[in-house]
């Protein structure tokens, strides 16, 4: 130092190849074997100091280039390392908190703040600060927080990180021009930004105030989009990327069903949203085209069902109709039920020729089929019907009428008639 003439010199680790000297503490001393010195000056005083710089054994007669580095050190300090102003504390798990300090002190008490420092809430009153971490799991809620560290008569504040947890994204439709995202209200939650998938990665689209949003296919070509909440102007933890596509929503449909029970029609149609439907008709298709059997114009529900106990003998085929507030309509693809009052049923009859007759039989496990045309020649035989619906081909029966014989156990069961032309 310049003002007192005090001198420190580098400190120098002992280079006798044995194992007890290499073992040895660095002691500060000259050092003519080394390029790379560190000197350490502890709680240094204010004023000047003047560092000296000597090479030992430079055979040149040209200046030696050096370069000195320096770092300042804090004697007490405590560092906040996770989380960060850019980080996501999930509050569904335990979170791993970690922090460095040199003070002696060992323990500590922990607290959070969920409004800005105003008021603290306790996490634990006796934190080993040794330890450099601690297992957090905090309350499900979405918001901005403060961690704060209390010890030695200090207070240590982390920044303002966000507290939330990843989220469902659901499709509501994938209709031909346009698409819906749509998810679940978060509370104290005040909007949401929407991302989509760009060349290689998530980019942000729009910031909305709704939980839901329709995006026409011509301008979003993209598949995969994501929402993440927005907490006091701060992004909370993104859902996963979900490719709307392969979701198993149609436009407006989810699924609808149509199944026999107990000898009755039961029709199943789930909705991936209700948004801006007016209307709901299960219809039903005739000689004369598709009939309503039922309008349904209160929708509040995702799921609807419908039972029709008046099946015809055959094909009851169905679907549904949705009415949109703007008036167009919107049909599901059709579903068939399969009803037999006779134990079996033939369709198409009379069927083209070189094309499939499906039969559908109440009982016809091990059941017999023979095939007798006019002047009662057989022309085809089919020892089981294992199924409840077999099919036989056409191409072998020329145009005429044929009667199929069916039996079980050598006993006659049903004689139908088929017209082929």
């Amino acid at each position: 130092m310049s003002s007192t003439g005090q001198l420190w010199q580098p400190w120098v680790l002992s280079s006798f190849p044995k194992i007890d000297s290499l073992q040895l503490l660095p002691v500060r001393k000259k050092d003519t074997l080394n390029n790379l010195e560190q000197i350490t000056v502890d709680n240094p005083v204010a004023g000047n100091y003047l560092i000296n710089v000597k090479g030992s054994g430079v055979t040149t007669s040209s200046p030696q280039s050096y370069s000195i580095t320096y770092q300042f050190d804090t004697l007490n300090k405590f560092n906040w390392y996770y989380p960060t102003k850019q980080d996501n504390i999930f509050n569904d798990r335990t979170n791993v908190l970690r922090w460095e300090s040199t003070f002696s002190n060992t323990t500590g008490q922990l607290e959070y703040s969920t409004n800005n420092g105003n008021t603290w809430q306790l996490i634990d009153n006796a934190v080993d600060l040794t330890k450099g971490y601690y297992k957090w799991a905090p309350a499900d809620t979405f918001v901005t927080a403060l961690l704060r560290m209390n010890f030695a008569s200090q207070n240590f504040l982390s920044d303002a990180f966000t507290i939330s947890k990843r989220f469902n994204v659901f499709v509501g439709f994938n209709c031909p021009d346009s698409f819906m995202l749509y998810w679940n209200t978060i509370p104290g939650v005040n909007s949401y930004e929407v991302y989509r998938l760009g060349d290689k990665y998530m980019e942000p689209l729009l910031v909305t105030t709704d939980t839901a949003v329709i995006l026409s296919k011509q301008t979003n070509t993209s598949f995969i989009y994501a929402v993440a909440p927005l907490i006091n102007n701060k992004t909370g933890v993104r859902s996963y990327g979900y490719n709307y596509a392969t979701q198993g929503v149609g436009c407006y449909v989810r699924t609808f069903l149509a199944q026999l029970i107990n000898n009755a029609g039961q029709l199943d149609l789930d909705l991936g949203t209700n948004y801006y439907i007016k209307t709901i008709t299960w219809e039903k298709s005739t000689v004369n085209g598709y009939i309503p059997l039922q309008n349904i114009n209160i929708i509040s529900s995702l799921h609807f069902s419908y039972t029709d106990n008046a099946l015809v003998h055959g094909l009851n085929t169905y679907r549904v109709k949705i009415e949109l507030l703007d008036g167009r309509i919107i049909y599901s693809e059709p579903e068939t039920i399969y009803f037999a009052k006779e134990p079996y049923i033939i369709y198409p009859n009379p069927v083209p020729r070189y094309q499939d007759v499906t039969i559908i039989g109440n009982d016809s496990e091990n059941a017999e089929l023979q095939v007798f045309n006019s002047l009662g020649v057989k022309v085809y035989e089919k020892k089981k019907l294992n199924d409840w619906m077999n099919t036989i081909s056409t191409n072998k029966l020329s145009k005429g009428i044929y009667l199929l014989r069916f039996t079980k156990d050598d006993q006659l069961q049903k004689t139908l008639k088929l017209v082929v032309y």
